[in-house]
This record gives structure tokens, sequence and C-alpha cells, in this order.
């Protein structure tokens, strides 16, 4: 089973401490983006699910691997025997690290200089994998979720002969996987961000330049898909998922 998220070991007053310090900073910093893209849209039906989990600090994206075509994002072939597999992308210090701090929180918001991407296999259902954590879910075209899937791999590093680097076992035991990514995290450039940017490749109308915090994203998603487990799936219950 997962461990907690890291915003739940660091708590909700260290999470509001960080955004203060980032608001305050802001007039120091350019954002990575101020440009959002129109989403690309599709006319063909959905049929791809997607899962949006909410961490606290950050949100990752469980999709099915069998859905996944091997030209999109040929290394999910190597836990293709799962039900599920969660994705998300961060700051290369503070991702990995078995006992997160606000001093490392600190260094991953202005001074990271590597990032990972975590790659989660499990069996099962994702709310029973993540039986404390939000969840939205989103079905998206074939040709959107390959465009998402094709997002993820292109977030992987690689070596000089094009193989992804492993950095070492991820957070869920040994059916997870850090590997080195692309990109510098910042926290106008952070793993809410990337994940919502993943989402409007998909083809989902959300605005990546609000996305800076988990909950931002989730509610952005839960206009799109179903919630669970939130306070949007109250007025949303038993309503069924909805597409991007």
């Amino acid at each position: 089973m997962p461990r907690d998220g890291h915003a739940r070991r660091l708590g909700r007053g260290a999470q509001g401490t960080l955004i203060l310090v980032a608001v305050l900073a802001g007039g120091c910093l350019a954002p990575h983006s101020t440009v959002t893209q129109a989403p690309v849209t599709d006319a063909a039906p959905p049929s791809r699910q997607v899962y949006v989990v909410d961490h606290g600090w950050h949100v990752g994206l469980a999709v099915k691997p069998a859905d996944v075509s091997p030209d999109a994002w040929p290394e999910v072939s190597i836990v293709a025997r799962f039900g599920w597999v969660e994705v998300g992308w961060g700051a290369g210090e503070f991702y990995p690290a078995a006992s997160p701090s606000i001093g490392l929180a600190l260094r991953a918001a202005f001074a990271s200089t590597t990032s990972v991407l975590h790659v989660a296999a499990f069996d099962g259902s994702v709310e029973m994998f993540f039986p404390q954590a939000p969840l939205v879910e989103l079905w998206l075209s074939t040709e959107g979720f390959d465009r998402l899937t094709r997002f993820v791999r292109d977030t992987y590093a690689t070596d000089t002969a094009g193989n992804p680097i492993i950095l070492g076992p991820g957070l869920y035991g040994s059916s997870s996987t850090f590997y080195r990514a692309r990109g510098t995290y910042r926290w106008f450039n952070n793993s809410n961000h990337w994940a919502a940017r993943a989402l409007r490749a998909a083809g989902c109308p959300i605005n990546t330049t609000l996305a800076l915090t988990a909950g931002n994203v989730m509610v952005q998603a839960s206009r799109l898909g179903r919630a669970m487990r939130s306070p949007a799936s109250r007025s949303r219950a038993g309503s069924s998922a909805s597409a991007c």
C-alpha cells in the first residue's frame, strides 16, 4: 500500500507557509508560461479511463497499462501485468526523500536542480489502493489518451542510448520506480502544473497557469469528471463520469 503523500506528512500548515512564501516571492519570479494553449479536441467518443489522485501536496495520474499504446509509452510494458499504473513528476531532492522537511520543500520550490518521474503499478481498484485520497475519474478519447501518455513518455530523461535512467525504488515498494526526468521543478513549474499540462495535452480544458496546488487541479478536474471522497463529490453524488 502507498505511504502517505508528502503534504500529509508535512502538514497542511506547512503547505500554507510555503504557498505564502511563493506568493510573497512572486514579484521576483517569472512564470513558466504566461500563455495557456487551447486544448486539442476530439470528435471520437471517450473510451479510456484516467484517475486524478490527490496526495495532498501533489496530484498523480492513474491509467490502465492495458489501455496504453506501446508506441506512445513503451516503458509501460515493464508493468504491463498490473491493472493500474500511477505516474507523477516532482523535484529530485524532495519527491524521493524518506523524511521530507520544510527545508527540502523550500529547496525544491526555489533551488531544485533535478527532477524525477515516479511510476507505480498496482492491482485492484484505484479507490482501494488509495483509500484516503480524493479522486476524480475522467474519460478520454483514444487519441486524447495517447497524447497524455506521450506527454508522460516525453518527461523521461534518457541516457546516450535513449534508455530511461532508473534512480531507484519508488514510494510504494517493489512495484514502483523513480526515473530521472526532464525539466526543472519550481513553484511556478511544479508537479501540479505538470499533471495539468498532461491533462490539457489530452484535450481537457484545464487552466495550467492556475494549477499551483493539488486542490486547484482537483477542482478543475472535478468539473470535467466524477469526483470521489472530496467536497465536490457530495454535490455530484450519483453522477457518472464525463469526458473532457
